[in-house]
Formats: structure tokens, C-alpha cells, sequence
């Protein structure tokens, strides 16, 4: 499978050296059967191991910065991610600077993109990231058991916005003995080391849905999930919120942003400006098309609101 990401450093350093079979000492994960480089930068040392396999690309990245990181990657079609932050900690934004999603050690999600250019920030020290672009039909076929699943893709599918989340989950103790297994695989007469992989990697995806599930029976995500259908809603506010959902507004604020960073407000805001720049974007509607599809009341307020999130006016798109 080809790699649909393309590293971008605003400073030198690609392309890297090659160093496949030449790892340095250090590396915590030599993958024996990876391709890999050496990516010199000012920030410090990227090393890149990746492997083709048919049905994923997988890519273990380790940086070791003596000073902060400020990078890019262009995801070029459509894709589908399962990603594992191993060491350390990274926080991901669109061109626009709205945050995405942040992720400290042992935190795995799964996540599909858009094309676009996507940005993220790694603070000085060290930090190790392993990420799978699967196959979604494959996945669909495989591990069609799993609810939650079909869902998310079909919402890729649809290509409405341009980046979709599933919780983001502890890592136990079954998907981190399994992912280590999977790097330290080798190629034997005995061993079919693509079949190894494949079957490896299904027990990890199928591990985490469990973790979903119990994750999306919580009553948060359901209030997540009321946000993203009713948003239209004129009212829509934590006050009907907490009528809705019979709880109190300080456990509504703070359960809602211990689970996603952010406020249900600030999240309601969000999910109408994506929708709303998508309208003006994509669908090549009018302002006056958009603002009372996407939950206000008047044009100016909209207008106003557009500004602050995204720093220029809805005008531009015309």
C-alpha cells in the first residue's frame, strides 16, 4: 500500500539519509523488516521506519528534539489511520490553527482525513509515534462485528468534513504486548511474515474497539453526538443541555472537556463553523444560504463568529 502522507519541515532536512539496516544503537524499536531514514533538522533527529505491506503502510517515526518542533504533513487522498502515541506527547491543528487532537503516552485513536495540509507541534524532548493507514473495506469486511466501526467510515465516505475522531483510548496491556510483537516480527522459513502481520494487527484494531465501546456508552458521547446532529438549533445551549441530558451544568462542562479538551460550547461552535466552511467551500453557497443552516439567527452574528474562528471573514469564500 502507498504511504498517503508526506512529511513537510519548513527547515532542511529531505530528504533524509538512508539508514535501512544501519539503525542507530538507540533506536527503542529497529524494525528488521522496515525501510528507514535519518532526517536532519535544527529541532534535532527524526529517524522513519516504514513498511508497504497490501493492506496497511505502517510508519514508527522517534524524534529527539533539544527544542520545539513546529512541522506539517500532507495527507494527498482520502485515508483511514490507526495511530499510537508511544513516548511522549503531540498535539495536531488544521491550516486554520483550530486544534484537532492531542495525544500523550499510551493514548491510541483511530482517525481519517481529508486531503490537505495538516500541521502539529512536538515540545522539546523525546517522542515516538507508530501509525497504520488501513484499507477501510478491509477493515469493514474483517472486523465487521465491532460496532462503531461502520459508522466512522461511512462518515469518511461522505467527505463532509475534513478530519473525523474515535475516542481516543488507554492503551492496555493486550494492544501494547500485540503492537510489540508486530515490530519485532522477522521474516523465518517458518514463519509467513505479511500473514503474521495481517493477523497481528486485527487482534490490535479489534482490542481497541472494545475500548470504544466501553468509551461510547458513556453518557458524554452521547452528548457529544446530540451537538453534531442538532446544531441547526437556534437554542441549542448548555442549558438545554443539561434539560436534555438531567445534568448539572459544572459536570456537563467538566466531564465534556476532560473527554475532549474542550468546552460544549466551544465544541458546538466548531461543529458549525466546519459545516458552514464546507457550505461556502464545496457546495459554493451564499452567506445568506448559510448562516440559519448552521444555527444562527441573523447574518451579522454569524458573520461575527466566522471571523473569530477562523480569522478572516466569511466574505472571502464569495
Amino acid at each position: 500500500m502507498k504511504n498517503p502522507i508526506t512529511l513537510n519541515f519548513s527547515s532542511a532536512g529531505l530528504p533524509g539519509k538512508n539508514i535501512t539496516g544501519n539503525l542507530p544503537d538507540d533506536c527503542k524499536y529497529p524494525i528488521s523488516y522496515a525501510n528507514a531514514e535519518l532526517i536532519e533538522l535544527p529541532e534535532g533527529v527524526v529517524i522513519c521506519q516504514h513498511y508497504s505491506h497490501i493492506l496497511y503502510f505502517m510508519e514508527v517515526i522517534e524524534f529527539k528534539l533539544h527544542t520545539d518542533l513546529h512541522a506539517s504533513f500532507s495527507v494527498d487522498k482520502p485515508s483511514l489511520f490507526q495511530f499510537f502515541m508511544l513516548q511522549g506527547k503531540i498535539a495536531f491543528f488544521t491550516s486554520d490553527h483550530q486544534p484537532i487532537a492531542q495525544a500523550g503516552k499510551g493514548i491510541c485513536y483511530a482517525t481519517y482525513n481529508e486531503p490537505a495540509e495538516y500541521f502539529y507541534h512536538l515540545p522539546a524532548g523525546i517522542h515516538r509515534t507508530c501509525c497504520f493507514t488501513l484499507r477501510p473495506r478491509w477493515l469493514q469486511m474483517k472486523i465487521n462485528n465491532h460496532l462503531g466501526l461502520n459508522p466512522f467510515v461511512e462518515k469518511m465516505d461522505d467527505h463532509e468534513v475534513l478530519y473525523g475522531h474515535m475516542p481516543s483510548c488507554v492503551m492496555n496491556k493486550k494492544i501494547s504486548d500485540d503492537l510489540l510483537a508486530l515490530l519485532n516480527l522477522k521474516e523465518t522459513k517458518e514463519n509467513d511474515l505479511e500473514s503474521a502481520q495481517s493477523r497481528i494487527l486485527k487482534r490490535i484494531i479489534a482490542e481497541y474497539q472494545k475500548l470504544v465501546q466501553i468509551k461510547l456508552s458513556h453518557p458524554i458521547y452521547g452528548i457529544r453526538d446530540y451537538l453534531e446532529e442538532k446544531y441547526i438549533d437556534f437554542d441549542l445551549n448548555n442549558q438545554k443541555l443539561i434539560g436534555q441530558f438531567n445534568i448539572t451544568e459544572k459536570t456537563l462542562i467538566e466531564n465534556f472537556k476532560k473527554e475532549f479538551n474542550i468546552t460544549p460550547h466551544l465544541y458546538l461552535t466548531r461543529v458549525r463553523m466546519q459545516h458552514a466552511k464546507r457550505m461556502l467551500t464545496k457546495d459554493k453557497k451564499q452567506i445568506i444560504e448559510v448562516y440559519g443552516a448552521v444555527g444562527y439567527k441573523d447574518m451579522h452574528s454569524f458573520s461575527i463568529q466566522f471571523r473569530k474562528f477562523y480569522g478572516y471573514p466569511p466574505s472571502d469564500h464569495q
